[in-house]
């Protein structure tokens, strides 16, 4: 596996709840690849704060948006923590650019991009559901007023615009208030009609306590199959009934997956 260094970003928010410019990771890609990697630090001093990532493809001031709306938390401690896998299509030669939007005006964050050599695979571009633009975050979920015990489903999709073979899941609180004591979530994510849903990842378990107020882990990575015009819900539970703390927002990105690279082929270039 080979790697090779380029200078990390640190795309800046415009406005709050606003995409802010562009930032260049490349200008032109050095194989063709349909999987990347995403790696977010720290993000500017100050309270916690919630951004909304867009990747995109294109010259300059006629960027096309391949990967939109990756949700990611920085919580008071200034680290967003997060490692995101992106299955997309890019030729060599693409040049590829990142913008942000945040909860709080000119915000930046430290951002990593890694490029993997495998294959174009004629992939449909990922695409991303449950996102509130006006918040920076993702849809709110209430798991109700009894503890350890799963809330009403909420629905991120009405129908699924591709096929999905695997899922990145993006998980934050939602800050009514600072969480003030030991929280633990389980997540169900679900297909099928209202009131006739099968969950098809269950209890996904997250943490949050009173040092941070970003949940732990706030990306997941999973395998998943769902076919094109399926209707998506989420559901959870909490171990508080507290109103105000106990709501986490969340955001799944459906992607397709590539097949896999020839046995010894594969190789890794960090390229912003």
């Amino acid at each position: 596996m080979a790697i090779t260094a380029a200078t990390m970003l640190n795309p800046v928010s415009g406005a709050a709840n606003t995409k802010g410019a562009y930032v260049q990771v490349t200008a032109s890609t050095p194989y063709a690849s349909s999987r990347l990697f995403l790696i977010f630090e720290f993000g500017t001093t100050g309270t916690q704060r919630y951004y909304l990532i867009d990747l995109a493809t294109g010259a300059a001031g006629a960027e096309t948006v391949v990967v939109a709306n990756l949700a990611v938390h920085v919580d008071l401690e200034q680290i967003a923590s997060a490692f995101i896998p992106v299955n997309v299509d890019l030729p060599a030669g693409t040049r590829v650019a990142m913008r942000v939007q945040c909860s709080t005006a000119t915000s930046g964050i430290t951002a990593h991009v890694y490029l993997e050599n495998r294959a174009i695979a004629s992939l449909a571009n990922p695409a991303t559901y449950g996102t509130d633009l006006t918040t920076s975050r993702g849809t709110s979920i209430d798991p109700g007023g009894t503890a350890a015990t799963k809330g009403s489903y909420v629905q991120l999709s009405a129908s699924t615009s591709s096929r999905i073979d695997t899922a990145v899941l993006c998980v934050t609180h939602d800050p009514t208030a600072t969480i003030s004591t030991g929280l633990r979530w389980a997540i169900d994510v679900a297909t099928g009609a209202a009131g006739a849903e099968t969950i098809v990842i269950p209890d996904i378990t997250i943490a949050g306590n009173a040092i941070t107020t970003a949940t732990r882990p706030g990306v997941m990575y999973f395998p998943v199959a769902i076919a094109a015009g399926t209707r998506v819900a989420v559901r959870c539970n909490c171990n508080v009934n507290t109103a105000n703390i106990r709501k986490i927002c969340v955001t799944l990105v459906g992607m397709q997956e590539p097949p896999a690279a020839a046995s010894g082929a594969s190789a890794v270039a960090y390229v912003g």
